[in-house]
């Protein structure tokens, strides 16, 4: 059993975040960083810095968004695939409630010493999507067609009122096919069951431009 890891904030990092203030966590991140990882070159710290800091920058536009929506209450944030749970750390520190979900139990006992609930589980069997506000994922599986029956899973189960924020999305409205075994999905379009699109960043990557959203209704 692992024991809890304390973190204690600097104050000018706790008063950021007991303001609500996203960006004060990111002073905080490569202490985080350094706690959980016992080796690594600076370049490789930089590198989980840089996506660590645009995954806070979502959690600040999707604060921003539902306070124009009038929705000042905490949100309830789920990590599918959570890993270590540094994102739901990173969550907690920006006054999210924050959870995970996880199929490694060794992945699961690092993000409980963390403070952070955590469920060992199948994200394929999972029956509480309904009970967040925001779901966030980023490929936990990597068989194409069992993320894309994933993914459908939790645009079906989440409540009305979610916010969904993937990355690297496996849901194209045109299908997915499995170059191994011949499996095929039909494509399914998230708009067409009432899912509404909300972009607020563009950047560059290898493959082309990207661009940061996540999906709402209305």
């Amino acid at each position: 059993m692992l024991k809890p890891v304390e973190f204690k904030m600097p104050p000018q990092v706790e008063k950021m975040r007991s303001e609500g203030e996203i960006d004060g966590v990111l002073y905080y991140l490569e202490y985080v960083l350094g706690k959980i990882f016992s080796i690594g070159s600076k370049e490789y710290y930089d590198n989980i810095s840089s996506s660590y800091a645009k995954f806070c920058k979502g959690l600040k536009e999707i604060k921003k968004f539902n306070k124009q929506r009038g929705k000042n209450h905490k949100l309830k944030f789920l990590d599918v695939g959570c890993g270590l749970g540094i994102k739901p750390l990173l969550a907690k520190f920006a006054n999210f409630e924050s959870y995970g979900i996880d199929l490694n139990p060794d992945y699961c006992a690092i993000a409980t010493s963390l403070g952070i609930e955590v469920e060992c589980v199948n994200a394929l069997e999972y029956q509480k999507y309904n009970l967040f506000d925001v779901i966030y994922w980023y490929l936990p599986i990597k068989k194409p067609l069992k993320e894309f029956d994933l993914e459908l899973k939790i645009f079906k189960e989440a409540n009305s009122g979610a916010i969904l924020y993937p990355i690297c999305s496996y849901l194209p409205v045109y299908g997915c096919f499995d170059h191994w075994t011949g499996e095929t999905r039909e494509g399914y379009n998230p708009t067409d069951d009432g899912w509404c699109i909300h972009e607020w960043e563009t950047g560059t990557h290898s493959l082309g431009n990207t661009v940061s959203r996540f999906f709402y209704k209305t």
